[in-house]
């Protein structure tokens, strides 16, 4: 086996192992999306993907025709020099699998890869997740008084709860323009809580934008746009296929109206977090 000195590492290699070694595991589709993510956005960060479920990533390798030959090659090769150990089906094959496989391949860095990068210098490694600075983002109607109060008084506190950060879209004052703070703030948060009340269409472009990062999403909104035709009191129907959860507000009393539905087991569902020490 050949000598593995920082040198002779490709930048992607660095990247992989500066992923790996601060997990336990990944599976090989988190790994593929978490790569992707770092090398196509501005910052060099790795925000929560890892808590996407599983069931998503299948969908987003599916979608994309596979893992790109790239990560595959890279991965195939960090297997063979040591740096990484592949448990997986086929015997543990790494190319040519269906979006499902790669769901059950498991990746793990070796002792060797750990040690050596004890040893590197940090220039190349990426600023990780920290609890202390997982946001999510909120998009919602902002002249809307019960939407309001559900924002404040219940989703807010529930993702503190959480340990998360909330950023109100409509809380941002900031210097430059509005539209580019909201979709800096989508961009390096960790998921969206979406309502979807009144239907405003600056509320649909951020979930949309949301949508096209891959994030995940939380979709709620009000009772009575359920089944409503209403083109500004309605879900439309391109959402629909989506789970929402549907609330109503009587007096201060503000409950949910889907049935099993409940706002804290649906945080931890759609933004649950990858415990690097599990």
């Amino acid at each position: 086996m050949a000598r593995i000195t920082q040198e002779n590492l490709t930048d992607l290699e660095k990247l992989i192992l500066s992923i790996m070694v601060h997990f336990d595991h990944l599976y090989f589709a988190q790994l593929a999306w978490l790569v992707t993510q770092l090398k196509n956005r501005d910052k060099d960060y790795i925000p929560h993907e890892t808590g996407i479920p599983l069931a998503i990533f299948q969908n987003i390798i599916a979608r994309n025709g596979g893992i790109s030959p790239e990560i595959q090659e890279t991965v195939i090769t960090m297997k063979r020099t040591g740096l990484l150990q592949v448990e997986g089906p086929h015997n543990n094959r790494l190319v040519g699998l269906s979006a499902k496989d790669y769901l059950q391949v498991k990746l793990s860095a070796t002792q060797a890869a750990k040690d050596f990068a004890e040893g590197l210098s940090k220039g190349w490694e990426p600023e990780f997740w920290n609890p202390e600075k997982a946001k999510l983002f909120i998009a919602n109607s902002a002249s809307n008084p019960d939407v309001k109060h559900l924002i404040e008084n219940v989703i807010s506190p529930l993702c503190k709860d959480k340990g998360f950060d909330p950023i109100i879209g409509n809380n941002l004052r900031p210097p430059h323009g509005i539209d580019r703070a909201i979709m800096e703030q989508i961009k390096t948060s960790s998921g969206i809580i979406v309502d979807l009340t009144d239907a405003r269409p600056s509320v649909y472009l951020e979930l949309g934008f949301a949508m096209a990062l891959g994030m995940p999403c939380m979709l709620i909104c009000c009772k009575d746009h359920e089944n409503s035709n209403d083109p500004i009191r309605k879900v439309h129907f391109d959402i629909r296929q989506y789970p929402i959860g549907f609330w109503k507000r009587e007096g201060d009393v503000l409950f949910w109206d889907t049935p099993g539905y409940k706002p804290d087991s649906r945080i931890d569902e759609v933004f649950g977090i990858l415990d690097s020490t599990s």
